[in-house]
């Protein structure tokens, strides 16, 4: 593994309503943060779900400009998990890296969003490289070095009334697991991949991706709609820790939702949560 990649920073979720997103999630016991606006060259805005280490990114565009363009079409085919942030301390040197391993990338770019705190404004700044891999794992993944981590980590986010703790788990379906073994094993070391029954798993430094086949994912995610043959790879849900899975299943029924259980995993359909599938398992 890359010295410079130190697991998942967040997930992105692509909205097309920022106010509704907010409230669907709300809903669902998670608290979130207030309104950030990127730099006027991104004019995209989020909420974010923050946890101990790592958090979920809702965001949606405020203003059409030329750079969200790539984004606005992604909307165009629908909402749902479109990120994945890799957490570094390095961007520039973990771009290096990840050339020397024969993966190509964007140039650093540094970009900042308001952020409205009790003892004053201020500004949350990061540098980010994007990472060629949209076409091959179906999101845009990207590393994602924090400047000002005081500006967002803040311990009155982290609290969440469905006991949410952090993430645990990312899953991509793909035609062929075995096709995206190469790129995963490029970014993430030969030790980190494991193939075999019609999947991947790969440890990403912190939580686990999964990569299935279509019957794969037939069988563990039952409530999920296989994505059309043209459509794959892409990312189709995530996991979140909890401490008490029951509680949290005890919640989400009195916000009137009708969770599934899939085993000792609670299961919530992406047409609840903006697209992206979301599973509540026991922290560990």
């Amino acid at each position: 593994m890359a010295k410079h990649l130190l697991g998942i920073d967040h997930l992105v979720i692509a909205v097309r309503d920022l106010d509704a997103a907010w409230a669907i999630y709300e809903g669902l016991g998670f608290t979130l943060t207030q309104r950030g606006r990127h730099s006027p060259h991104m004019c995209t805005g989020n909420h974010c779900i923050l946890f101990g280490r790592d958090y979920v990114e809702l965001l949606g565009v405020l203003t059409p400009t030329e750079l969200n363009k790539p984004f606005r079409a992604l909307l165009e085919r629908g909402e749902g998990l479109s990120g994945l942030a890799l957490a570094t301390d390095d961007a520039a040197r973990g771009r290096a890296e990840v050339s020397a391993a024969g993966l190509p990338s964007g140039p650093p770019v540094t970009f900042s969003r308001p952020v409205e705190l009790p003892e004053g404004p201020t500004e949350a700044s990061f540098n980010v490289v994007q990472l060629r891999l949209d076409a091959t794992l179906g999101m845009q993944v990207f590393f994602c070095q924090h400047l000002t981590r005081g500006a967002v980590w803040r311990p009155e986010w982290q609290d969440h009334a469905n006991g949410a703790r952090g993430l645990a788990g990312l899953t991509l379906a793909a035609g062929e697991p075995a096709a995206l073994a190469d790129p995963l094993v490029r970014l993430f070391g030969s030790d980190a991949v494991r193939h075999g029954n019609g999947r991947l798993e790969v440890a990403t430094g912190s939580v686990s991706m999964h990569v299935l086949g279509p019957e794969q994912l037939a069988l563990e995610y039952p409530a999920i709609e296989l994505p059309a043959p043209q459509d794959l790879p892409q990312p189709v849900a995530f996991s979140i820790a909890v401490d008490d899975v029951q509680r949290t299943a005890a919640f989400l029924r009195r916000q009137g939702q009708a969770p599934v259980w899939l085993g000792q995993r609670l299961c919530l359909p992406a047409d609840e949560a903006c697209g992206a599938t979301i599973e509540f398992v026991r922290a560990r």
